[in-house]
């Protein structure tokens, strides 16, 4: 959750976006907080749709098959699930 990114795992993630493996856009979405995931590896896809807040996943697709749609479909546990 991005609540939990520690300074190690932000320059991580810079590291990834300067080196071309992680690509950021800005969404034209009518929500403040979107954040929509897609990745590819060995011919397989996925993508992850989180809407209004951090935890309120709306979307999971995998190999364009549909997992999870809706609303609000799904929200996460509210504490840091990794224990820190």
């Amino acid at each position: 959750m991005l609540a939990y990114i520690n300074a190690a795992e932000k320059a991580l993630i810079k590291k990834y976006v300067e080196a071309d493996i992680i690509k950021i856009n800005v969404a034209s979405e009518p929500d403040i907080f979107y954040i929509r995931v897609e990745a590819e590896r060995k011919g397989h896809t996925a993508s992850v749709t989180i809407r209004r807040d951090h935890t309120n996943i709306t979307s999971i697709t995998k190999n364009s098959k549909i997992i999870l749609a809706g609303k609000r479909t799904h929200t996460m546990m509210r504490r840091n699930p990794y224990g820190k």
